[in-house]
């Protein structure tokens, strides 16, 4: 993390406290709710104790939805610097990991109306042409497509920024594996970038001119896309390929790749945690290392009814499947199962769509070529509509989509291991006698490291915060593999992301309920026991305890103790809470505190015994196989009871 923080500044001490900060603005605004929008802003300086202090760090900032502000503005606001969230169950959405991804530690909450324009940046110029650029070619065929038509050609066209897909279609197109397809990516450029070279290359035998307007196609369309990552990756290496060809040299793939990726890990270190990068290189090298190898080997078989193109696009949907599949279950815990089937017939209507959409863009801006524009309308139409047909027609099968249990970093290696021993095996006949012996023997190994490291066979609990409520999600242990929740608030939005880790852990739909509040219902299961005033959870030889109230003497018998939320009525900890003091202690802080509370908690960080604070460390999750236990949040261990 050392290397790390040379490239993003520690902002830690102006954390918490209402500062004024200057900067330009480097995205385009998103919506972010119903009354906020969210922007990246590139910091130049701070105003606080009455002097400015100069700085430079980027922050996402959530600031009023009806503040008028773009790209390129330089301006002053004043807010409340915050930590991103981490997420809030193991294998969901984690903010804090994914905007350090961006080179992003901070986010600014901006106070309302508190927005001051200052200035336009030295290449605000670029950004409005661009902007503009980009508005026309997202509305220009808004008279002759339907909605759904529209937002799938944006989509294709620049991305999911600027598309407004439907909730349910942007899940179908998920579902089945095909989100590379409607977000600005690789795959946009190298259609663009073959599309132009090929189209030029028709007038003229040299590779210049085609090399040349292929080039400026890839840079103008990197803009359009809003300089996106995975874009900007795949603009790098085609425009070195096509500087290549104005030269008449052949750019050796293998090796300009792996410079590549060194110069973008050199330059910026945190790209090595992009989950879009780590998939892209895997489906990158699958294809360069086995799909060309496969296709040669099958050529044979589809010369004879010319169906070539067909063998590549499956094969190379294939191979990529296959590489970036142990990727997907290792962060997301999913496979889709109709990804291959769903790429053999959308990747060619995708590039079809991308190749005439950019063109209808010069017809409709062509006075003289408008109705061209029409007809090149009429055929986007058709095409995609022919997409969303396909779409809705695999969408019906019943398993689309797998949920796998976690898989650790050791067993991705496994996986990783005996994928490209079977693949190069199945290449290189020589290694296959060998590949009989290493078959059983990474069996083995498997099993043993599954049965390691399965954390299904522990008791697992989740403290998870939020304000003012209690949450408490009890995972019990193979074979009983059942949740429970015990929680002051059950509504839907409250417990749709612990609905949503459930089903990725593939365990019964629906947990048991428990509300704190309502007395009559009853915990009843071996594990749990429900008293007055507390609840204990017991595993063997661990105890972990949920304190419902303080009307009652805290004992710490327990391993873990949970605090309710403290109130301004709640009596002095130092003076009547505790009888014997607990080995871990959890407090739930997460609300605005008392007086009294504050003192409390003051208190409690003074005591030698450990104690959490959910408001700082977020989740904490507590693993234990009943003889010894860890605590985690975050990415840290901050216990590990032998």
């Amino acid at each position: 993390m050392g290397y790390f923080k040379i490239f993003i500044p520690n902002l830690d001490s102006l954390l918490n406290q209402k500062i004024i900060y200057v900067g330009e603005i480097t995205t385009e605004p998103e919506t972010y709710g119903n009354f906020y929008t969210k922007y990246n802003l590139n910091l130049k300086s701070t105003i606080y104790n009455s002097f400015i202090h100069t700085i430079n760090a980027k922050v996402q900032v959530i600031g009023s939805k009806y503040e008028k502000y773009q790209k390129g503005d330089i301006v002053q606001v004043s807010g409340v610097l915050k930590s991103p969230k981490s997420a809030l169950l193991p294998g969901l959405f984690d903010e804090r990991k994914y905007l350090f991804t961006k080179g992003i530690k901070y986010i600014l909450k901006a106070d309302s109306g508190s927005l001051v324009f200052l200035d336009r940046g030295l290449v605000s110029f670029f950004y409005d042409r661009i902007s503009y650029l980009r508005q026309k070619i997202i509305t220009v065929n808004a008279e002759y497509l339907k909605p759904n038509n529209l937002a799938l050609i944006n989509g294709i066209l620049l991305g999911s920024k600027a598309s407004k897909l439907r909730d349910d279609l942007k899940d179908k197109i998920q579902s089945l594996g095909l989100s590379h397809i409607t977000a600005a990516s690789g795959f946009n450029v190298s259609i663009l970038a073959a599309g132009i070279f090929y189209l030029f290359k028709l007038f003229t035998r040299s590779k210049v001119l085609p090399s040349v307007f292929s080039i400026l196609a890839v840079l103008l369309y990197s803009s359009l896309a809003d300089f996106s990552a995975s874009v900007n990756r795949a603009a790098v290496f085609i425009v070195l390929v096509l500087i290549g060809n104005l030269f008449d040299k052949k750019i050796k793939i293998l090796p300009g790749v792996s410079l590549i990726l060194l110069l973008f890990f050199v330059f910026n270190p945190v790209n090595v945690l992009d989950i879009g990068l780590q998939l892209s290189v895997m489906a990158f090298l699958s294809i360069l290392l086995f799909s060309e190898e496969a296709d040669r080997k099958l050529l044979k078989y589809f010369l004879e009814v010319k169906l070539q193109w067909l063998s590549q696009i499956f094969l190379q949907s294939l191979f990529a499947q296959i590489m970036v599949i142990p990727l997907i279950v290792f962060y997301f815990h999913n496979i889709q199962i109709l990804g291959l089937i769903s790429n053999i017939v959308a990747v060619p209507l995708a590039a079809v769509i991308l190749i005439l959409g950019l063109t209808n863009v010069i017809f409709a801006f062509v006075p003289y070529l408008q109705i061209l524009n029409v007809f090149s309308c009429l055929m986007l139409e058709t095409f995609s509509d022919t997409f969303l047909k396909w779409v809705n027609f695999l969408y019906k099968f019943p398993l689309k989509l797998i949920y796998i249990p976690n898989i650790d970093f050791y067993a991705l290696l496994l996986i990783y291991v005996f994928i490209l021993f079977t693949l190069i095996a199945f290449f290189i006949s020589e290694l296959q006698k060998i590949y009989k012996i290493f078959l059983p023997v990474f069996v083995l190994v498997f099993a043993l490291s599954y049965v390691l490291f399965d954390q299904n066979k522990n008791l697992r609990i989740f403290c998870i915060p939020e304000y003012n409520q209690e949450k408490v999600l009890v995972i019990l242990p193979l074979p009983y593999q059942k949740s429970v929740l015990i929680t002051s608030n059950k509504d839907r939005n409250s417990v749709r992301a612990i609905k949503e880790y459930i089903r990725k852990n593939n365990l019964p739909p629906e947990p048991e309920y428990y509300n704190l509040h309502e007395k009559s219902h009853k915990i009843t299961n071996d594990f749990i026991k429900d008293y007055d005033n507390r609840i204990i959870v017991r595993y063997k030889k661990f105890v972990f305890e949920i304190v419902k109230n303080y009307n009652e003497k805290i004992t710490g018998n327990a391993d873990v103790i949970e605090l309710p939320i403290l109130k301004k009525s709640d009596p002095s900890f130092f003076e009547a809470v505790f009888v014997v003091y607990p080995e871990n202690l959890i407090v739930n802080d997460y609300k605005r505190l008392s007086k009294k509370s504050k003192y409390n908690i003051d208190w409690l960080k003074s005591q030698e015994f450990k104690t959490y604070f959910l408001s700082e460390t977020g989740t904490i999750a507590i693993v234990s196989d009943g003889e010894k236990y860890k605590i985690n949040y975050g990415s840290k261990r901050v216990n590990n009871n032998e």
